[in-house]
């Protein structure tokens, strides 16, 4: 009798103990901070301080972060074995080369909130509907660097070594070289035909998107409570049972004479040169072959997404600026429907946003961010900014370039930035039109 007794208190413990950890599902959870803190590191918050949401990897919506090969219907085919890439979640050998589609990163549907009170802001996301919050829909990032079929010319996410997606400006001629192009991104390729290359694939297709840039930005950020995200890996936890440290300087330190000299300044990163990390975040040693000079570098992951920032720059739709020497303004303009992007003016009346930027390039001390949290330098170079407070990123503005009329957006940094690179390195410098051997893009699927 006394053991049955017994059995049955172990049992509604139990039960109350996994009641209490279902219920940390329908809290939110995020950040916060103070504007006048130079510190990058911000302070981990939670609804009804349910701080065991942080611990441990909780993270509900974190953990919904996984890879997938998706068709070009926007079905996913299946999901990768969250520890080994090289297998189906559900078993047998996987196929990344572009065979059973591409090679993405699902991010859960959620709701976000932003706010600002006093000096105080607040970033937080959850997985169910609360009172003031905004849906977010659930969207896919490429895990790769975008690469380009050179037959169909579709954008796509592969890890693929066969002259059909040969990366760069396709230099067949370096195929039996160390540098060549085949597995790497494709560059030389202007934002306007990114987009083109990317909606042949069909409705709600896109090339690294505004919108998937900045969910990817506050994720990281809630997770690892830095907006400095060069923060040295750490694998370990806190006391307390939090993510420490950061994704390391990425591919970030190459010097620009030896980069150029080796290979002009184009893609040196294999596609899923990382993928030993599965969906897990860190980094990844890669020695350059033929490389002279700095040749070590290390490939940062964030939940299955390879090189975040770092190696070459991403260009970005979905967001156009507009800078005007008589009026003295800078202006962006953002549009969240895939189907809508353009460049310059065109479709500008379906901007969701009109927001004044920063006119000043410098090291980022505070983001426009707003409702909808956006990560546009507001003020930047100025007093006690710099790598490794505020912000801790880059901000190249167009304006204060003399860049003047329409332009758009560069993020995350190249192999030469050092630690000007990061999540929130961003340039808006250049025209839509222009292209460079060392500015590719990613692949998304954006949901409505």
């Amino acid at each position: 009798m006394k053991k049955i007794v017994l059995s049955i208190l172990l049992l509604i413990g139990f039960l109350s103990g996994f009641a209490q950890h279902e219920s940390l599902f329908n809290l939110w959870y995020g950040v916060k901070w103070n504007v006048n803190d130079t510190s990058p590191t911000v302070i981990r918050i939670a609804e009804f301080d349910s701080m065991n949401i942080h611990r441990y990897d909780v993270l509900p919506v974190h953990n919904l972060m996984k890879g997938c090969l998706l068709l070009d219907n926007g079905v996913v085919n299946y999901y990768l074995n969250p520890t080994d890439w090289a297998l189906k979640a559900t078993g047998g050998a996987s196929k990344l080369d572009g065979t059973d589609g591409m090679v993405e990163v699902e991010t859960p549907s959620h709701y976000e909130l932003f706010e600002q009170i006093g000096d105080t802001c607040y970033a937080k996301i959850c997985l169910v509907y609360k009172a003031g919050f905004r849906y977010v829909p659930k969207q896919y990032v490429s895990a790769y660097k975008a690469a380009l079929n050179r037959t169909t010319l579709k954008l796509s996410s592969v890890k693929n070594t066969s002259t059909t997606y040969r990366g760069g400006n396709n230099q067949s001629a370096w195929d039996a070289l160390d540098k060549t192009m085949l597995g790497k991104p494709v560059t030389v390729i202007s934002r306007t035909n990114f987009r083109v290359y990317a909606q042949k694939r069909g409705v709600n297709w896109s090339m690294y998107s505004y919108r998937a840039w900045k969910t990817v930005f506050w994720l990281y950020t809630i997770e690892y409570a830095t907006r400095n995200s060069q923060t040295a890996v750490d694998y370990t936890y806190t006391a307390e049972g939090y993510h420490k440290g950061g994704l390391g300087n990425g591919v970030t330190n190459l010097v620009s004479a030896e980069w150029n000299t080796y290979n002009s300044t184009y893609p040196v990163i294999p596609c899923g040169t990382s993928d030993s990390l599965a969906n897990s975040t860190g980094q990844k040693l890669y020695v350059i072959p033929g490389y002279t000079g700095t040749n070590t570098v290390y490939v940062a992951r964030y939940r299955g997404i390879e090189n975040p920032f770092g190696e070459i720059w991403d260009w970005v739709d979905g967001i156009n600026f507009q800078f005007l020497q008589t009026q003295q303004t800078a202006k962006a303009y953002i549009i969240d429907n895939p189907n809508h992007f353009a460049d310059e003016n065109v479709n500008i009346g379906r901007a969701r946003a009109v927001m004044s930027v920063s006119k000043t390039s410098g090291y980022i001390k505070s983001m426009v961010f707003g409702s909808y949290g956006d990560v546009l330098a507001i003020n930047a170079g100025t007093s006690g900014t710099g790598s490794s407070t505020y912000y801790a990123d880059y901000n190249y503005s167009g304006y204060a370039g003399s860049y003047w009329g329409w332009r758009a957006l560069l993020v995350g940094g190249s192999a030469n930035f050092g630690s000007s690179a990061g999540f929130g390195f961003a340039a808006s410098e250049s025209a839509a039109s222009y292209a460079n051997a060392s500015i590719g893009s990613r692949l998304c699927f954006l949901g409505n």
